[in-house]
């Protein structure tokens, strides 16, 4: 596994915030760091998971179908799997949804 890599995590509420604006400007800040850092050989990748099972629904949305979204478990082997990547390759963005669709 590459340790020079830094990843960042986008968690959006679509019921919260408008959420393409805040995608927008966290890709176009994320591209700047990644084109930034490439020189050096220090992957940036964006991780955007769609709705994911934790404790946090219980504040935002009690309600919310939890049976329709993804496991934390899920997310990290997604992750896991992007970073075993040989170091001359590179997943950018790595935008993971629910099979179920968005919430």
């Amino acid at each position: 596994m590459n340790l020079e890599t830094i990843y960042n995590l986008k968690l959006s509420f679509t019921r919260a915030v408008p959420v393409s604006r805040l995608r927008k400007s966290s890709r176009q800040k994320i591209a700047r760091l990644r084109e930034e850092l490439r020189p050096q050989g220090i992957r940036v990748i964006a991780l955007l998971p769609g709705a994911t099972d934790t404790p946090i629904w219980d504040t935002l949305w009690p309600e919310a179908p939890r049976h329709k979204m993804m496991r934390t478990e899920t997310v990290a082997r997604a992750l896991v799997a992007v970073l075993k990547l040989p170091p001359e390759s590179t997943v950018e963005e790595l935008d993971l949804m629910p099979t179920a669709g968005a919430l």
